[in-house]
């Protein structure tokens, strides 16, 4: 066909021809039209600073925007959240100051691939206040969590690093005081315990050192009194000629010691002593008396010091001379006598 021929078979209805073909791109639009959907993402933002000057504050608040997705229906129910890295990027101011800074939004590889795919953020720029980059160190603050075991208590923690270096904006580094670590569970101990955990960092706009911090919990048995009333007062070492008659009242003590000690001692461990050794003869005494106390424990309030002891000569007892029976005298025998005329 010569190029005359076929200018002469283009032209033919050429109108109609091109009717035609605007309503076959008309209906190519409108089925690919009609395969396209969206889809609305809530996504994190993070904060490059790789520069001078960090974050002091988010003016407008905002934590996360909404990231708006266009592209064919298929593609839309696999597209989540972690898909995106949306992110500002201050590492190129210089000075302090609030400025506004774009967003930017970074489709994973995946997505890339997908045809006719559209992304937008709402907002689409976030203001931000700056400062110079600062930095100091701060105490490492244990936290301890349950509780120790019955009778004892938290005598003294300590924690290795003492100190964490925490960096950010000079008006956020100067509020912090200490970082805390993650909870020490103590529950039930009662013996030193040793533990490395981590530190807890909820301030988006500070920076932590990340390091293990070693936190050692020391114990002390938990020191209380009890009481012990009306002790009886025994006497020990009377001569064997003499003999007790009374001693004069009991005795109430309060001792110390540990609670666990203190409630496994029973009245037959508590003595209370008077010694009498000293007395020589019959009559009242006042005599000091003596505790026996278990090893563990100490004294801390006795109600009397001495008491009256009343002895007597145990008397001595002379047996009689054993009676003897007198010797029977003989019957005499019933003789008649004569009777005198």
């Amino acid at each position: 066909m010569t190029s005359k021929q076929f200018r002469e078979r283009f032209m033919t209805d050429f109108p109609a021809k091109v009717i035609c073909l605007a309503l076959t791109l008309l209906i190519y639009w409108l089925y690919n039209f009609s395969q396209i959907d969206k889809k609305t993402l809530t996504v994190p933002v993070q904060v490059i600073e790789n520069g001078a000057v960090t974050a002091e504050t988010d003016v407008n608040h905002v934590r996360a925007v909404k990231v708006f997705v266009k592209t064919r229906q298929e593609y839309l129910s696999g597209i989540k959240e972690d898909d995106f890295n949306v992110y500002v990027d201050i590492s190129a101011v210089g000075k302090e100051g609030t400025f506004d800074f774009p967003v930017i939004i970074e489709p994973s590889n995946s997505l890339l691939l997908m045809d006719s795919l559209e992304v937008r953020s709402v907002p689409e720029s976030i203001k931000l206040s700056v400062e110079k980059k600062y930095f100091r160190y701060v105490d490492v603050e244990p936290s301890l969590a349950g509780t120790q075991a019955r009778g004892y208590r938290v005598s003294a923690v300590t924690v290795e690093p003492p100190f964490v270096r925490v960096s950010g904006a000079k008006s956020v580094v100067d509020q912090v005081s200490s970082i805390l670590t993650d909870a020490v569970d103590i529950s039930g101990i009662s013996r030193p315990a040793e533990m490395t955990v981590h530190l807890v960092n909820e301030n988006s706009l500070l920076k932590v050192e990340d390091t293990p911090v070693t936190v050692k919990v020391f114990l002390e048995q938990v020191q209380s009194t009890r009481d012990f009333t009306n002790l009886k007062v025994t006497a020990s070492g009377l001569k064997s000629s003499l003999e007790l008659v009374s001693i004069s009242g009991n005795v109430d003590i309060s001792v110390s010691g540990s609670t666990l000690s203190l409630e496994k001692i029973s009245d037959s461990q508590i003595l209370a002593i008077v010694d009498c050794s000293s007395i020589g003869s019959p009559g009242t005494y006042d005599l000091p008396v003596v505790l026996s106390l278990p090893s563990w424990v100490s004294l801390v309030s006795q109600s009397r010091s001495t008491v009256q002891v009343n002895v007597r000569e145990i008397p001595v007892v002379i047996p009689s001379e054993p009676l003897v029976p007198a010797e029977e005298s003989p019957v005499e025998e019933n003789v008649e006598t004569p009777e005198v005329q």
